[in-house]
């Protein structure tokens, strides 16, 4: 098969699906330790995941990089809280009686408050929903 054909078999699945499938974000869970602990349970509590849009990772990664090209560390550790921010589906963040309890005036600094350590790997997995760092290539001779 060439390329033309294959384009053509592809074009006539893509039109027979639902483009709307386009915009839904892939989702996933973290457990939480430090929450479950916080809410007086033995076992993890259970957030809800949302993977980003291009867009919004893309002013993630300009937020942290200086005019040179380096990295910004402190705005690193913003940038990170920020990105949790708009992952987490659930508890959401910017829910004002969540942030009050926490002493805090903003969701980012309710993330941080909120899951410390944990924070990395929250964002990881968000990143990892949002196929970040996940390309696959195949070079063929």
């Amino acid at each position: 098969m060439n390329f033309k054909e294959e384009n053509m078999k592809f074009v006539e699945e893509l039109v027979k699906s639902d483009p709307k499938k386009l915009d839904e974000r892939m989702t996933g869970t973290f457990k939480s330790k430090r929450l479950g602990r916080q809410l007086g349970k033995d076992e993890a509590f259970e957030i809800q995941l949302q993977a980003l849009t291009y867009n919004e990772i893309i002013n993630m990664r300009e937020y942290v990089t200086n005019r040179d090209g380096s990295i910004n560390q402190q705005r690193s550790v913003e940038a990170n809280a920020k990105l949790c921010v708009e992952g987490i589906a659930f508890p959401d963040l910017h829910d004002e009686a969540i942030q009050k309890f926490c002493g805090k005036s903003s969701a980012e600094e309710t993330a941080v408050r909120l899951f410390d350590t944990e924070l990395l790997a929250i964002s990881e997995k968000i990143l990892a929903l949002s196929n970040f760092g996940n390309e696959e290539e195949t070079v063929k001779n």
